[in-house]
């Protein structure tokens, strides 16, 4: 991967408008459009009440939305300089003179008809289903993004290509419970903990595997969490939570140069990685 690449991972949720007084106007697909056509009219930038959040349109239509989320940061931290190079020499910018703002931003697609949403991951960019239910909130207008669940242990599974690791996260008591064996803090007082996760590196699984599984999926007094991480058959990586029952399929990006240059790329990209979502859901 080249310096002028930069490398991402595609998440998918369901996406169900919630009906009310002020948003009925029939299926789920319908009242998705209505939301958003009503909050995002034209092709430009909406920002939150406190100006921190905005979303920008790029494209819409009856099929899909498409467009940048982006959280702005105000805050320059003292001890980081910024520099501007000039003719090969490097000169400071000074922060308190000229007032920088920085943006962190991601892009987004929602195919309509299908009720799916596509994001590309960027933690400084902030929670995409978060800022959109804030804008929409305005309009007095919700959506339900929803991860994709699977009830069949077996079907969950067989997902996956290879299992690279088990990551267990227990419950409050069965935390402590299980800390206090650890012999390198003898005594009751030495460490009350409030969590514990344990992750566990696979180099194989066996015949009994599945059948293990099942014996700690009802378990969800003992784990709060109990994920499956692997690889699906084209080289995705997958988290599959066994006491959730929710199942999360990322895929990755690859971008070249700048990101804002690459929008027909980008948007494509997102709209190909949901149909195939779709079409393994449906088929």
């Amino acid at each position: 991967m080249s310096l002028d690449c930069v490398k991402k991972s595609i998440y998918f949720y369901k996406t169900l408008p919630e009906n009310s007084l002020f948003c009925s106007q029939g299926n789920d697909s319908e009242n998705l459009k209505f939301m958003l056509n009503k909050r995002f009219p034209k092709l430009t930038i909406y920002q939150s009440k406190d100006g921190k959040y905005n979303i920008e349109i790029k494209s819409f239509d009856s099929e899909h939305i498409f467009g940048m989320f982006c959280k702005k940061d105000e805050n320059i931290n003292k001890f980081m300089r910024l520099k501007s190079v000039k003719n090969d020499t490097p000169q400071e910018i000074d922060a308190e003179q000229e007032k920088i703002i920085l943006e962190y931003y991601s892009f987004f697609y929602i195919d309509i008809n299908r009720k799916m949403t596509a994001f590309i991951s960027n933690k400084q960019s902030g929670k995409f289903t978060d800022i959109l239910n804030e804008l929409l909130f305005e309009e007095n207008y919700h959506i339900n993004f929803i991860p994709y669940s699977i009830e069949s242990l077996e079907k969950a599974v067989s997902k996956f290509k290879r299992i690279k690791n088990i990551e267990a996260t227990y419950c409050k008591k069965s935390s402590q419970e299980r800390f206090q064996k650890i012999s390198e803090y003898p005594g009751e007082n030495s460490l009350v903990i409030e969590s514990l996760k344990i992750i566990l590196k696979v180099s194989s699984t066996g015949k009994q595997f599945v059948n293990d599984l099942r014996k700690i999926e009802n378990q969800n007094k003992k784990y709060e969490k109990y994920k499956i991480v692997g690889e699906s058959d084209d080289g995705i990586e997958q988290v599959f939570d066994i006491i959730k029952r929710l199942f999360y399929r990322n895929a990755k990006i690859e971008i070249q140069g700048n990101p804002q240059k690459n929008l027909d790329f980008i948007k494509t990209r997102l709209k190909d990685e949901l149909q195939l979502i779709y079409l393994e859901e449906n088929s």
